[in-house]
């Protein structure tokens, strides 16, 4: 094997035992939207499109239908680019979504397609739900290996300007059934604050069961008119994340930044269009 594969077989071994610490994790939670990925995910209060990554309760702020698509490129290195393709129907009792992602390349990659469901219950309350399929192919005896996953929140805003989240996934512990290989369980908890119509803080607590709590606090400034900055950091590992987003009539385009303190940059992008 020359230098430059095993640099990249290398770094494939790598991303993966960071990834849950299972070499082969299906069905992990990998969270899409730039503008939260600019606010270190602490995103479990926020609503938007990309809710139906984080909380499908935030899924009802949607009032028109509304389409998006997100891509990252894992500490810049091709092979483990991320895509992810969002689409989002209000109807008469709230609002559905349908997602699909796609992680890795040819010889080892994981994609996710789920449909979710948002409803609000009055002012105060909303509720979510979403059934995932979660599929992990690597190239040879393994092959295809997938189960059904179920995850779920709720976000409320008890008083003006306060929002709190939270959110599971997968809380019945599936598993695929040849290996018995358990697909995480996180739990995500969250509350945000509006101290103005221009600057929101976030705070939020994710525990993996089987992994040390991680801890994520994130700032959105709405600088000028249409335009916004963001900022956060979040721990184990420590990484620091800035984003930048802007509204163009129905469209919205945010880009960020987060920096792995070994493995270095990755850059988020996504687009969303209000039809």
């Amino acid at each position: 094997m020359g230098q430059m594969n095993m640099r990249k077989f290398y770094w494939f071994v790598l991303i993966l035992v960071i990834h849950d610490f299972h070499v082969f994790a299906v069905g992990d939670n990998y969270p899409v939207g730039a503008r939260q990925a600019g606010m270190a995910n602490a995103a479990v209060m926020l609503s938007d499109l990309w809710s139906i990554s984080h909380n499908q309760a935030g899924l009802v702020s949607l009032d028109k239908l509304t389409i998006g698509f997100f891509h990252e490129n894992k500490f810049i290195v091709s092979k483990y680019a991320y895509q992810a393709l969002v689409i989002a129907v209000p109807v008469h009792s709230g609002v559905l979504g349908a997602s699909v992602s796609y992680f890795g390349y040819s010889s080892y990659n994981e994609i996710k397609a789920g449909l979710a469901y948002g409803k609000s219950f009055g002012k105060i309350l909303s509720a979510g739900l979403q059934l995932d399929y979660c599929n992990t192919y690597v190239t040879g005896e393994y092959g295809n290996r997938g189960a059904l996953v179920v995850e779920a929140g709720l976000q409320s805003q008890p008083i003006e300007n306060l929002l709190i989240g939270v959110h599971v996934f997968n809380p019945l512990r599936a598993k695929i059934a040849v290996y018995d290989e358990n697909i995480p369980t996180i739990l995500r908890m969250g509350v945000a604050y509006r101290f103005s119509d221009k600057v929101i803080l976030a705070v939020e607590n994710e525990k993996d069961m089987l992994m040390k709590p991680v801890f994520k606090t994130g700032i959105e400034y709405h600088i000028y008119k249409n335009f916004f900055i963001r900022t956060g950091v979040m721990t184990n590992p420590t990484q620091l994340c800035f984003g930048i987003g802007y509204i163009m009539n129905d469209f919205q385009f945010d880009m960020a930044v987060s920096n792995h303190p070994e493995l270095g940059i990755t850059p988020h992008f996504s687009l969303s269009y209000h039809l």
